[in-house]
């Protein structure tokens, strides 16, 4: 007879929430399989997130089921997975969906072997037929037959599967095309903008995070690709997808005009939005964005700040039993709370008696919200947030992750940087002291910790995104222990997730031997690919210490990708990121000066939150560069009288400019580099 539920134990809330299902869930474990291999029958691996709706909804209807837990006890030995705590096992069973049907999401429900060979998957199943879907029972039964029936076939192509899904490289990839075909694809792809609503058209509508930081870094090509971004900025700002009372954004919109959103709210698009809409700022010198880009820092730090430093992962969709309980507002309770004032606040936050969502009122604006503060607005926001803490919260997911904290070191220090908030950097310091006291340790990286309590070795993306934070922390404030962290991030990469003759690195640790096959993927996802990040560190960190080995490995990795950066850039946003600044169009700027002069000071400013902003920026004593920087691209320029700064644009560099007006001269998108300087 199998074992009892074993989830009692566990860190992950997602798991927690599971523990007292009737179906005897283990944990991932030598244990579970070994049990699969004496009953010989199929493991289930199911994986979700603590704050998926769609995965609540699957254990309310099947799971907590006692009929249906009977039969899947019966049959298989089931195991449950939190992705965010396990992701390089997801990574590994989704890679398997998406190559079996084309699609993939959460939950993700996959049948393997006792030999963890996958042989079906999908998602959600109804526990009764509907819409041309199977219940639930009948894919467990089928499954169960067919391993039965197929067993020798399945397991004679482990091997063959376990080489398919470690392909590196995309199988309908070509080679790296010229630059002007890759450029032309973006622009393409910026051109393909939604142009009444902004983002990609169709729905459910995601923020496409990677693509806009991507656009956001180059020099944008025309007013026209500059209208449809800020386009796009403007109306994820407006739309129901951000909360207009407490702050933050959800994680996607179920319809195309970005107003009903899927409640749930993610650090990692939080993280991800602050730094763009913060970098947006300062591109467009738009006010508006910078408001935007603060808002959702403060709602970060009190809804999903822990004591110890970091942010914990995420808020449900769901309170009191139903999605969004937490966000709509029912007609009669804004009468309630507005009294007199409810007509103009309708009419500036589209609501009525009938409401948008399921008869209450997701807020959301057509045009653009003040780009300061607006007295009746704000008095609004401050009434209706007032009300809704008497309301039930949506659960909060405790747990920290090395990999999202990452991505929130970059989000706060682009923001410092960009919108010169001294509060800001001081999080990010927080952050990055968090992630090397609590996480990195002598032995590697931790990839989740929980009240005290850290685990599992840390993946690509928890390294990459870690590197790629604490180097955005550094040029933010040229403080060296963030650069010597961000080296050390690097080297650690190149040595856990590379493979001899093999360009992209491998998604797990290879100290993890757990796994069926090693997965590494390059496209992006909701967060960037752990390629792409790890290419676009070590590029930077090339230029900043001429350390050729780390433009070898970027260079590798970009050029896996192939010409799907020219024909999908959307998806390979950050290795398009990485390819820009291993190319001439890479912006690397040396500014150097008396501390107290105020041209100087003008000039770091014009570098750090003007329109152009560069890849690389050092600010210091010109030969007195020791250490790291010795060997860069700036080491070798010499000491400064006065108020100087370099640009470089690639390997090319333009003469010393002493002045504003000459740094924005050329900073400018037209100037073309005159009389090289080899450096």
């Amino acid at each position: 007879m199998p074992i009892a539920n074993r989830l009692a134990g566990e860190l992950s809330p997602y798991l927690l929430q599971h523990a007292h299902n009737p179906v005897a869930w283990q944990p991932w474990s030598d244990e579970a399989f070994a049990e699969a291999a004496r009953r010989d029958v199929p493991v289930l691996v199911s994986i979700g997130y603590s704050a998926c709706h769609w995965c609540h909804v699957m254990e309310h209807e099947s799971f907590a089921d006692e009929s249906t837990a009977q039969h899947m006890n019966a049959n298989l030995v089931c195991i449950k997975v939190d992705r965010e705590e396990r992701p390089d096992i997801d990574a590994l069973h989704m890679e398997y969906l998406q190559r079996l049907s084309g699609h993939g999401g959460w939950p993700l429900n996959v049948f393997v072997t006792p030999e963890r060979v996958p042989f079906y998957g999908g998602t959600y199943f109804p526990p009764h037929r509907r819409g041309g879907m199977p219940s639930w029972l009948e894919v467990v039964d089928g499954v169960c037959a067919a391993y039965q029936r197929e067993k020798g076939r399945i397991q004679s192509k482990a091997q063959d599967l376990a080489e398919e899904l470690s392909t590196g490289s995309p199988s309908e990839a070509k080679p790296l095309p010229p630059a002007q075909e890759i450029e032309a694809g973006i622009t393409r792809h910026i051109l393909s903008t939604d142009p009444v609503w902004g983002g990609f058209p169709g729905a459910p509508k995601f923020p496409p995070h990677s693509f806009l930081a991507m656009c956001l870094a180059r020099e944008i090509g025309s007013p026209q690709e500059a209208g449809l971004l800020r386009l796009s900025l403007d109306r994820i700002g407006q739309g129901g997808i951000r909360d207009h009372v407490g702050g933050g954004f959800a994680r996607y919109s179920t319809d195309e005009h970005w107003i009903v959103p899927h409640f749930e709210k993610m650090l990692y698009d939080n993280a991800q939005l602050l730094g763009i809409y913060a970098q947006a700022a300062a591109v467009f010198g738009e006010p508006r964005y910078a408001r935007i880009a603060r808002d959702t820092a403060s709602w970060m730090r009190q809804e999903l700040a822990d004591p110890e430093g970091g942010y914990r992962c995420a808020l449900d969709a769901d309170s009191e039993g139903e999605e969004g309980a937490y966000y709509v507002w029912k007609w009669e309770e804004l009468s309630e709370v507005l009294g007199n004032q409810i007509s103009d606040f309708a009419k500036t936050w589209n609501c009525s008696p009938g409401g948008n969502f399921e008869g209450a009122n997701v807020l959301w604006r057509n045009g653009p919200e003040p780009a300061e503060p607006n007295l009746p607005e704000d008095t609004w926001r401050s009434m209706l947030f007032t009300a809704r803490q008497l309301r039930e919260k949506p659960g909060l997911d405790y747990k920290v992750l090395a990999s999202w904290n990452g991505l929130t070191l970059a989000g706060l220090s682009i923001a410092g940087a960009r919108l010169a908030d001294e509060h800001l950097l001081r999080q990010a310091r927080g952050v990055a002291k968090f992630c090397l006291r609590r996480l990195r340790h002598e032995g590697g990286l931790w990839s989740v910790w929980k009240r005290g309590q850290a685990k599992n070795p840390g993946t690509l993306e928890d390294w990459a995104f870690l590197g790629d934070g604490l180097l955005e922390l550094w040029l933010a404030t040229q403080e060296t222990p963030w650069l010597d962290g961000a080296l050390d991030c690097a080297d650690q990469i190149l040595q856990r997730f590379g493979d001899p003759g093999v360009p992209t690195l491998r998604f797990a640790d290879k100290s993890r031997t757990d796994l069926f096959a090693q997965v590494t993927p390059l496209h992006d996802n909701a967060t960037p690919s752990g390629n792409g990040v790890a290419a676009r560190l070590f590029a930077k960190l090339h230029h900043l210490t001429g350390r050729e080995d780390l433009r070898v490995a970027a260079q590798g990795i970009v050029d896996s990708c192939g010409d799907l950066l020219a024909r999908f850039p959307r998806g390979y946003s950050s290795l398009a990121d990485a390819w820009r600044i291993l190319s001439p169009k890479a912006l690397l700027a040396h500014v150097d000066g008396p501390p107290q002069d105020p041209a100087f000071r003008e000039m770091k400013a014009l570098l750090q939150r003007g329109s152009r902003i560069p890849d690389v920026l050092v600010v210091g004593r010109g030969s007195d560069l020791a250490g790291a920087l010795a060997l860069g691209f700036a080491g070798s320029h010499p000491h400064a009288a006065g108020p100087t700064a370099w640009i470089c644009r690639g390997t090319e560099c333009l003469p010393p400019v002493h002045s504003p007006a000459e740094l924005r001269w050329a900073l400018a998108p037209e100037q073309a580099i005159q009389s090289p300087i080899e450096h």
